[in-house]
């Protein structure tokens, strides 16, 4: 996952943990159990992205934020 303020330029993740102030995210789970990864930054743009090349399949994506 990768949280950033501003736009991701690409859509190589090399590229993107290159681009200033991307903060990444590492997460190895296992399908069918909720998973909750707290961010302590701001962020405007999210993007869950798999590292393999098998589909990714994702029932639902919550992002809370406190103002």
């Amino acid at each position: 996952m990768f949280v950033s303020d501003e736009p991701f330029e690409s859509d190589s993740v090399a590229d993107i943990l290159m681009q200033d102030n991307v903060l990444s995210f590492f997460h190895e789970g296992v399908a069918g159990y909720e998973t909750a990864i707290p961010v302590s930054r701001t962020g405007r743009y999210i993007r869950v992205q798999l590292t393999g090349t098998t589909n990714l399949s994702l029932a639902e994506v919550q992002v809370f934020g406190i103002e």
